[in-house]
């Protein structure tokens, strides 16, 4: 799995890298709010199950994530 962090301001940035890490390794392995977060589903507890056993973790960091 690969759980991708970021801040929301950031999805226009964000949004075309997770695409193409869909597009080689499966939607199923790439954790993206966007498809991974259901409506209705607990926020705080699909996090955590994306954060049970992540092989990479991408963090990443701009102002609106330091603000």
């Amino acid at each position: 799995m690969i759980f991708l962090s970021h801040n929301k301001a950031d999805k226009p940035v964000i949004e075309p890298i997770a695409i193409r890490l869909r597009a080689i390794f499966g939607q199923d392995a790439v954790f993206y709010d966007s498809w991974s977060i259901r409506p209705g589903d607990g926020i705080i507890a699909r996090m955590n199950d994306g954060l049970t056993a992540p092989e990479f973790v991408f963090f990443f960091v701009s102002e609106n994530s330091l603000a």
